[in-house]
């Protein structure tokens, strides 16, 4: 249309190709509306694990494949030969372009339309008021909020915590769902929490679990276990590979000992743990999602173990000792842990991607250059009429 339009092609060549385009594409919908049914199997890979157990259930799936091919063939056929005749119109001057535009347009949102409302329908919207009934507070929720400390985490044992985001509306919790877990977490999820390990549950800081069983109302209950944001520990246990670290995670006290696979070793220069003062103290001052500060105090040597999500080291997020570069490591399988000298001393981790800053500078200049390009192209036809 847009060369027709334009005058780009003639009349005689516009309705050469119109033909052959209409020919071409609504004869294969034809065959596939009529004959298209007994051109394919209609089955998939997984249809193989029900076939013996519901062989009713895959006969049906077989018999709507085959009804929703010849189905939108025709309908995509009537769509096919609906704009056919309007180009035709159009290059025989029968209506005008406006017009003939203006009824494409229709065409092309009733297509649209149509397919959009097999995946959102009516069925898909629900009022405000149900919307928001779904994260309601319960007597749980409104105990646990209570607390006014924010840095603490949840388990909810009264859903699948790992298929539901319900409890993270109102909480940081240590479930909820996500297509694209960190594989570590994952393995964290299927070998200790899933099991209710209650040492990997108490170094990720849970400080409430709602529990709540036979239809009874969820209620929280205060786990005296919980770690805390940081703290120091009294010895590490060393593992020779990533299976070993998630294996020892079974057995150990996460208050005493930290887990680190020896490929750390050198990062913690020769670090000799031993049993801490009672008046050793590490707590969390500040959080942001990509700021955290620490504060530390130790009357020597220690290794403190943070209850954060370990991702690596100088290659996003970075350590800060009194605002100097520092090394951390990975712990436990999925924390960060990190060397801190004796004294009182600020800690902070700050993501600061390197890769991600570079990309935004590309960006930055990709737009720029083109913006130019556009504006040079407005005044390109100004500038002609001028010379």
């Amino acid at each position: 249309m847009h060369q027709i339009v334009s005058k780009k092609i003639n009349k005689d060549e516009a309705l050469k190709a119109l033909k052959l385009s209409t020919g071409i594409v609504g004869g294969l919908l034809l065959i596939l509306g009529i004959v298209g049914g007994g051109l394919f199997e209609f089955s998939g890979a997984a249809d193989e694990n029900y076939r013996e157990k519901y062989p009713q259930l895959i006969t049906a799936l077989f018999s709507d494949r085959q009804s929703m091919l010849q189905s939108d063939s025709f309908r995509s056929l009537f769509l096919v030969l609906a704009a056919a005749a309007l180009i035709w119109a159009l290059v025989q001057n029968k209506l005008k372009e406006s017009l003939a535009l203006g009824i494409m347009a229709v065409l092309v949102l009733g297509d649209l339309w149509t397919v959009d409302k097999k995946y959102l329908n009516e069925e898909n919207f629900v009022t405000k008021s149900n919307s928001i009934a779904a994260f309601e507070l319960t007597a749980a929720d409104q105990q646990i909020l209570q607390d006014k400390d924010p840095n603490y985490r949840v388990f909810n044992t009264t859903r699948n915590p790992f298929n539901d985001a319900i409890t993270s509306y109102h909480h940081k919790s240590i479930g909820g769902y996500h297509g694209a877990k960190l594989s570590r977490y994952q393995d964290l999820i299927e070998n200790h929490l899933s099991k209710q390990n209650m040492a990997a549950i108490n170094m990720l800081n849970t400080k409430y679990v709602i529990v709540g069983q036979d239809g009874s109302e969820p209620r929280a209950q205060l786990n005296p276990g919980a770690l805390g944001n940081a703290w120091f520990v009294d010895s590490i246990k060393w593992v020779a590979s990533a299976k070993e670290e998630n294996d020892a995670l079974n057995q150990f006290n996460p208050r005493k000992t930290a887990i680190v696979d020896k490929q750390f070793e050198a990062k913690l220069g020769g670090l000799q743990t031993q049993a801490n003062d009672s008046v050793a103290t590490i707590r969390l001052t500040d959080y942001k999602p990509n700021h955290l500060t620490y504060e530390a105090n130790n009357t020597k040597d220690g290794l403190a173990v943070f209850s954060e999500i370990y991702y690596n080291d100088h290659k996003g997020w970075e350590a800060l000792i009194d605002g100097k570069p520092a090394d951390h490591i990975r712990a436990n399988y999925v924390l960060r842990a990190m060397k801190v000298p004796a004294g009182k001393h600020k800690i902070e981790f700050v993501f600061d991607s390197k890769s991600f800053a570079t990309g935004q500078k590309v960006s930055l200049g990709s737009s720029v250059a083109l913006l130019l390009l556009i504006i040079g192209a407005l005044a390109m036809p100004f500038v002609e009429r001028k010379k």
